[in-house]
């Protein structure tokens, strides 16, 4: 039941994103539209077993979808500390379990979603006490404290990389609005392929 109701609002943030090249952010799903990407980028599209370079002088990279990877542009200074924050205190606040706190970091369209499936009343927190989250909160902690490798940006979409200690490469979609980053899933999305 968790896995699909997550799976759910992460297609559902897939979808506002697609025109943005978003891959998988689903946790129970891995990346697999590398062709449409790459055709919404502008890029042949690779086969399995072909390397590709990420740049001039950079080591080719396998093939498969690099659409996260690839995403934007590189962020840097405040542009990759702000989005990378707001992940943490995202990931902090859902270990907790702080509700409340989870719901002020997810973005408006998420919020509608949840406050629409707790009906009774209540609006997001409650509707995050009905699913019950408490087995995602270590994989949370984890996301929490894992060192960021890489933050992409493309205008109001930002992309932080990650790998959590014994997890594996993961990504997590984070959306400005109003001035603050906001989450679009309650979790990352994985695998990601190094």
């Amino acid at each position: 039941m968790l896995r699909r109701t997550l799976a759910t609002m992460a297609l559902s943030a897939c979808v506002a994103l697609a025109a943005a090249g978003c891959g998988s952010s689903s946790p129970a799903s891995p990346a697999s539209s590398s062709e449409s990407t790459a055709a919404q980028e502008g890029a042949a599209p690779t086969t399995a077993g072909e390397t590709t370079s990420q740049s001039a002088g950079s080591a080719p990279v396998e093939s498969g979808d690099h659409s996260v990877q690839e995403y934007g542009s590189k962020a840097s200074g405040t542009e990759a500390s702000a989005p990378s924050a707001a992940m943490r205190s995202f990931f902090t606040a859902f270990a907790a379990p702080d509700y409340a706190k989870v719901c002020a970091g997810l973005a408006a369209a998420n919020l509608e979603e949840l406050s629409q499936f707790a009906k009774q009343g209540g609006g997001c927190p409650a509707a995050l006490k009905l699913l019950n989250l408490h087995a995602g909160a270590s994989e949370a902690k984890a996301a929490a404290a894992a060192p960021i490798k890489s933050v992409r940006v493309k205008g109001d979409t930002a992309f932080i990389i990650f790998t959590p200690k014994g997890g594996k490469p993961s990504f997590f979609v984070m959306k400005r609005e109003g001035g603050a980053w906001k989450a679009i899933s309650l979790g990352p999305g994985t695998p990601l392929e190094p």
